[in-house]
């Protein structure tokens, strides 16, 4: 025996190790790591999106409309409509605006219509009028 054969005194030889196995296990783990993020995260978002839907269920709020005084004074005084006026006019506390649309053509149909804006709360399935005494 020679000492480029790898026999020693034991008489043992350890299989040769290729390295595209090695490279290829390493691989194998960065796959499943991969994977295993992949799915925690999806859990994860899953129930964080359900959790997020399930408390907006349960507060029957998700948004708010109210009527700023300043905004709407600026809109109705920006309007430039050349057959109609708009004119404003508060109710109950200054929170329930009625806004009249009337007609500078003809006098005898002096309001076109009119047109009541009030606060309101909307959830997933209800848009409610949102006034209390």
């Amino acid at each position: 025996m020679t000492a480029l054969s790898g026999g020693g005194a034991g008489g043992s030889e350890a299989p040769p190790v290729e390295a595209s196995s090695v490279g290829g296990a390493a691989r194998r783990r960065m796959e499943w790591g991969l994977r295993l993020f992949l799915l925690l995260a999806t859990v994860g978002l899953t129930a964080l999106a359900s959790l997020v839907l399930s408390l907006a269920i349960m507060t029957g709020h998700w948004e708010t409309i109210v009527w700023h005084h300043q905004t709407l004074a600026h809109l109705v005084s920006s309007a430039n409509f050349t057959n109609i006026e708009l004119h404003v006019t508060w109710y109950l506390d200054d929170r329930v605006a009625r806004l009249t649309v009337r007609s500078k053509k003809s006098p005898e149909a002096s309001e076109v219509a009119r047109i009541f804006l009030v606060p309101m709360h909307g959830g997933i399935w209800t848009l409610c009028i949102a006034l209390t005494v």
